[in-house]
């Protein structure tokens, strides 16, 4: 249960990085050029 638990938050603080990655991207295009996380 703790690994279940641990493996979600992993998941969800990635999606959330994910969409605030996708949401500057959109605000500047120019950005995902020289972003590392490419």
């Amino acid at each position: 249960m703790k690994i279940e638990y641990l493996w979600l938050s992993l998941c969800s603080v990635h999606l959330i990085e994910r969409i605030e990655y996708l949401k500057s991207a959109i605000r500047n295009p120019q950005s995902e050029i020289s972003d590392p996380k490419l």
